[in-house]
């Protein structure tokens, strides 16, 4: 009896082990149902891991950054949260169809989605990191209003080459021949481009000042005959302030390609003067000068004495030439220094009773006299008289 009920029980068994065999080999759409389940258990499988991630490694990850990082950071930190995972999910489920038997056309309409995806939330990351850079740069530099605007026309323009590339590859995906419609687009955006070159220079002329800032708002430039203070700074011209008051408009292709004097980078600057003593003055004397001038420059504040030198014999003086630093590029405390040092120039030298010479001449005019000589000549006696 007992091995009677063994016999049915294992019978029982094969029959189960037949049926559950025979349905895992039914075939719905040229896969086993033990296919389908597969590919059911490994996208599950890389779901959990997904979850995994984004619950405690990126979780984490995110946390470290927000405390190292200020709100312009959101901007990127909340892309990655909300499209990366989706980038993920769409990975797991292309991995997993690979365990399907898919017939070419469906293969290539489901490669044709999933990269569609792809590219999508790959450019999204890719413009939210784009943006995140320009951000941090912000932050690190101090910027005005008008580079502000150049930040952003750098993110849209970014953004911009970034979707196109998206989309071309896509394009390339879906057309079997593209170059046919890459060729139009090159002729056309050449045909813009000889359009446009001015501008076009103009605007990267804009972006090369931005970048490598050969001036900025409140620097006082010198260019060619022109001089002023930067006063705006925009895409296609920057303006500047003249010292007579009228405003002074420069392309900024002419700005790149001139050569400029930027005064406000200034650290010290360095004075040339000379001065000229008559020539009457004294050996003696004019040996004392040079220390004279240098203890004179020494006893001002933000100066540094250089050399003071009998230079040469001019027409009408001495000549003296001293050079000096100034310890600020202030131009007014320049000037107020200068003045000063004049002062007391004049002061010392009056002291040692030096005399400034000023151009004149001396004409020595010799007095020679012309001598008279006298001739006496026979005077003819008058008609009708006689001698």
């Amino acid at each position: 009896m007992i091995m009677k009920l063994y016999i049915m029980n294992e019978s029982r068994i094969n029959r189960g082990g037949i049926l559950i065999q025979e349905i895992l080999t039914y075939k719905i759409l040229n896969n086993t149902i033990e296919s389908y389940l597969w590919f059911l258990g490994t996208f599950v499988f890389a779901t959990l891991v997904i979850l995994f991630l984004k619950s405690v490694l990126l979780k984490r990850i995110f946390g470290w950054v927000l405390k190292r990082s200020t709100v312009e950071d959101t901007v990127f930190i909340p892309a990655v949260r909300k499209y990366l995972p989706r980038f993920l999910y769409i990975a797991a489920l292309y991995v997993s169809s690979r365990i399907l038997t898919i017939t070419d056309k469906v293969n290539h309409v489901l490669g044709l989605f999933l990269l569609a995806f792809a590219v999508y939330y790959s450019a999204k990351l890719l413009s939210a990191f784009i943006e995140y850079l320009f951000n941090r740069y912000r932050e690190k530099k101090t910027v005005d209003s008008s580079q502000n605007m150049a930040i952003v026309w750098l993110i849209k323009m970014s953004k911009f080459v970034v979707w196109t590339i998206a989309l071309l590859l896509l394009i390339s995906n879906i057309v079997p021949d593209v170059s046919a419609l890459i060729a139009g687009l090159g002729v056309g955006g050449i045909a813009i481009a000889f359009a446009s070159q001015a501008i076009i220079e103009d605007i990267f002329s804009y972006f090369t000042i931005f970048f490598d800032r050969p001036y900025e708002l409140g620097d006082f430039v010198i260019v060619g005959d022109f001089l002023g203070t930067v006063e705006h700074i925009g895409i296609r011209t920057t303006r500047l302030r003249s010292l007579g008051g009228e405003q002074l408009v420069f392309s900024n292709k002419d700005l790149t390609s001139a050569r400029l004097k930027n005064f406000k980078t200034m650290q010290e600057r360095r004075v040339v003067f000379s001065l000229g003593v008559t020539y009457d003055t004294p050996l003696e004397t004019l040996k004392q000068l040079p220390d004279v001038i240098k203890a004179t420059i020494e006893a001002r504040e933000q100066t540094r004495f250089d050399r003071a030198h009998f230079q040469s014999y001019g027409d009408s003086s001495l000549r003296f030439e001293v050079v000096y630093y100034v310890l600020t590029g202030d131009y007014n405390i320049f000037m107020d220094i200068q003045q000063a040092i004049n002062f007391d120039i004049r002061e010392k030298f009056d002291a040692l009773g030096v005399a400034f010479a000023f151009p004149s001449r001396t004409l020595y005019i010799e007095n020679n006299t012309p001598k008279t000589t006298v001739i006496n000549k026979p005077v003819p006696a008058p008609s009708g008289e006689n001698i």
